[in-house]
């Protein structure tokens, strides 16, 4: 008996989960994880710079550390800054917090993707912790667009770009960093959605019912 040839797909395509039309997003995903990386490592640079120390001693103490921690670290170091800066190291200063406050949006976004996983459907990406979530009330799902996948990886790689002039890692170069500065976010969070406050009933009519045997 003869062997049936499997064709040359992925996993995912044999098994019928995605199709030819999904590679754009699929590929928007992936540029946007590696995006992202970059520009949370850069924030490692800045934090051992930030820091004083030696290369090595900055090393052992932030290396390692969450993202949401070398944040804290390195807004402490700004405020500490702030009070003896000249001109040129307030606009650093200024730079530096508006990549981390997008960095954080994005943050968010990257870790519900990463950890609750994106289902392709209906042209977008469907994010969802309804397999994870504590209780049914608690159940959020979200759509990630591949336009907000493009954007978020280009806003991540304008945070890489615009921190590591501010590192020392390359010459600094007075127009790009101002070209830099001058471009706006392209990604926009989405608003919250409002909390459907818990209804409670009016005070007659959480008396309880009178008694059918009293007449």
């Amino acid at each position: 008996m003869s062997e049936v040839p499997i064709p040359p797909l992925s996993a995912a395509e044999v098994l019928g989960l995605t199709t030819p039309r999904d590679n754009a997003h699929y590929e928007a995903l992936g540029r946007f994880i590696a995006a992202f990386a970059s520009a949370e490592s850069i924030l490692h640079v800045i934090a051992r710079k930030l820091s004083g120390l030696s290369e090595e001693r900055a090393r052992v103490i932030f290396g390692g550390l969450r993202l949401s921690d070398v944040t804290d670290r390195i807004r402490h170091f700004l405020n500490l800054d702030k009070g003896a800066a000249d001109e040129t190291t307030l606009a650093d200063i200024s730079d530096i917090e508006a990549c981390l406050d997008q960095l954080g949006q994005i943050a968010t976004r990257r870790h519900n993707i990463v950890h609750r996983g994106a289902t392709y459907f209906g042209g977008a990406f469907i994010v969802s912790n309804s397999m994870i979530a504590k209780t049914i009330a608690s159940i959020e799902t979200e759509i990630v667009s591949e336009t907000a996948l493009r954007e978020m990886a280009q806003d991540c790689s304008r945070i890489f770009l615009r921190l590591i002039l501010i590192s020392g890692l390359t010459i600094k170069n007075d127009y790009w960093q101002t070209l830099l500065r001058q471009q706006p976010w392209l990604y926009k969070p989405p608003p919250p959605k409002p909390q459907n406050p818990k209804r409670r009933g009016t005070p007659e009519s959480r008396k309880p019912p009178p008694d059918a045997s009293q007449g």
